[in-house]
């Protein structure tokens, strides 16, 4: 690799090759093309399966959203007679009857009560004195060994309490990873920190979006201060890694080319939701592919050896079609931004904006009115620019204060086998996502 002898390559069932290849890249300070050709070799021989064509450079594991403000208060919760929670426990005989008992709200309110105990001792103590007041037990117990009884039973509560109901550290920290356990950020080859955080949070905050999910749980993630802290951790404090923006642009799949076998992915980053970024993308010459739309291909093609022929002519056409197709279809899309033509993590400033041009294109100034219930109803007599105006407008309503955009940008949650999709609004009522 790279004319270096490195001997026999080594790489077993769960790794990935090119994973392997980037990291004989960092250490022996080998180039991107050496990598490249390496895994052309290995992978278009057809005798090795390649997952993936990009390498992992970076992954943040276990990021638990409690440990952030507003999903949680940073600290541990007690969990109340932890042993619940322990393999040791559910596997004994009726232990795992037992912990689903123990973890109902009810037993949970009882058990975690601070008079829990005193009110077992209490009882024990009753139900002492009542056993010990029968005559057939009273003839055989006198006074003193009533009371070496009573004593024993203060020790055993007192212990129990102490053992079984206390919180344990151990058993409140692993409590605390579990519940708010987030899936791992990964970071590949060639993609910006923010685009692959944004990518994170959007599926971070599905995590938890079941029909038995408390309505706290559906949370967005993007624009939250977990976002910001793990951005600001990836640009300033992660070696190897380099944030040259930090706004994130438009994931969009655009199929794949299957090249000696070997599928590689036309995964592009549409710069056209950033004000900025987007005066960057001009057409400079007579083939209508503006400069963005070239750098994509441009990038894409370089991941091909050998090169294929007219790779980024072909590759360039095929993203600007694509395109155009996209934003042809925004205003049916279901999502707010995507009708926008913006990302989740655009800054509420640009929502105004960016609705105005698109209600002003078709004719159309923006009503003052806020939208009415479930969407504003077109007339299907109006022109299509008209109801598209109003698809702009009414989508802008959704999300133009934080409130709505913190209810728009909650994942729902499918019910009856996914027919429906619901959300739950701040005062508990579900509502159909339409």
């Amino acid at each position: 690799m790279g004319g270096i002898n490195m001997g026999q390559l080594e790489i077993w069932g769960q790794q990935e090759v090119v994973d392997v290849l980037y990291n004989l890249r960092q250490a022996y300070n080998l180039t991107e093309i050496d990598q490249i050709e390496s895994f052309s070799a290995i992978c278009h021989s057809g005798e090795v399966y390649c997952e993936r064509t990009k390498a992992v450079v970076y992954r943040k594991t276990e990021i638990t959203k409690l440990d952030f403000e507003k999903f949680g208060n940073e600290t541990c919760k007690r969990q109340f007679v932890g042993v619940k929670f322990r393999s040791s426990f559910v596997n004994l005989p009726f232990g795992s009857h037992l912990s689903d008992f123990l973890k109902k709200d009810s037993s949970k309110a009882v058990v975690e009560h601070p008079l829990f105990c005193m009110l077992v001792l209490l009882v024990l103590q009753a139900a002492l004195r009542l056993v010990t007041a029968m005559p057939s037990v009273k003839k055989h117990i006198n006074r003193y060994q009533r009371a070496v009884i009573a004593f024993w039973i203060f020790i055993i509560v007192s212990v129990l309490q102490a053992v079984l109901v206390e919180p344990d550290v151990a058993v409140d920290e692993a409590m605390h990873t579990f519940e708010g356990k987030l899936p791992d950020l990964v970071i590949y080859e060639g993609e910006e920190p923010v685009d692959a955080l944004v990518k994170w949070g959007k599926e971070a905050s599905k995590v938890g979006t079941d029909a038995n999910s408390k309505q706290e749980d559906w949370r967005p993630v993007v624009r939250e201060p977990i976002y910001y802290e793990i951005l600001d951790e990836l640009c300033n404090r992660v070696d190897g890694l380099q944030c040259n923006r930090e706004r994130a642009w438009e994931f969009l799949n655009m199929g794949a080319m299957t090249y000696f076998g070997q599928e590689y992915p036309v995964e592009i980053y549409n710069p056209m939701v950033d004000p900025i970024s987007s005066k960057e993308c001009i057409v400079p010459g007579s083939d209508g592919f503006n400069t963005c739309v070239k750098a994509s291909a441009k990038k894409f093609c370089a991941r091909l050896h050998p090169t294929a022929p007219n790779c980024e002519a072909d590759i360039a056409k095929h993203i600007s079609t694509q395109l155009e197709e996209v934003d042809s279809k925004r205003l049916d899309s279901k999502c707010s931004y995507q009708r926008l033509g913006l990302e989740i993590d655009a800054p509420g400033r640009e929502l105004y904006k960016k609705t105005a041009v698109i209600a002003r294109a078709r004719g159309m100034n923006i009503s003052p009115f806020r939208r009415i219930d479930n969407g504003t109803q077109p007339f299907y007599s109006w022109s299509t620019e008209t109801a598209e105006a109003h698809a702009a407008v009414d989508t802008f309503h959704k999300v133009h204060d934080p409130e709505s955009r913190e209810w728009n940008d909650k994942p729902c949650t499918p019910y009856f086998g996914g027919a429906l999709c619901a959300k739950y609004d701040k005062d508990g009522n579900m509502k159909i996502e339409v």
